[in-house]
């Protein structure tokens, strides 16, 4: 921004010494009077553009922590449900285990049961 006010005022300075090599001096007076109101115009353009960068850009970086604040909130929570289900299922699991653990017994309990090769022996009965 610096270098095209630089290069505007050189500008300037180009046409002012223009100006008095050729015509009138009041009709320089009067485009050097047009050239400044240009000038002036083209540097509060520029200011107002600045201004509004600089908004943007605290907007964007509101906007960034807000979304990053988010983004931890929500991985916390995640964790937090992560490790809720985990002291739910873990006992569960357990259960489920020696459940069918028990079942497998029961199985294999009811297999030797049901075939006569694998009963035992009959007690002879003993009068007393």
């Amino acid at each position: 921004m610096q270098r095209q006010l630089e290069g505007m005022r050189d500008g300037l300075l180009r046409l002012q010494e223009a100006l008095r090599d050729t015509g009138s001096v009041e009709a320089q007076k009067a485009e050097l009077a047009k050239v400044q109101v240009q000038l002036e115009q083209e540097v509060s353009l520029m200011v107002s553009v600045q201004q509004e960068q600089a908004h943007t850009v605290a907007e964007c970086s509101r906007m960034q922590t807000v979304r990053h604040n988010v983004l931890r909130s929500e991985q916390k929570k995640a964790q937090m449900r992560a490790n809720e289900a985990k002291e739910l299922c873990d006992p569960v699991r357990g259960q489920l285990v020696a459940l069918q653990q028990l079942l497998g017994e029961c199985r294999l309990e009811s297999s030797r049961s049901r075939s006569p090769s694998l009963r035992p022996a009959a007690r002879p009965s003993w009068p007393s």
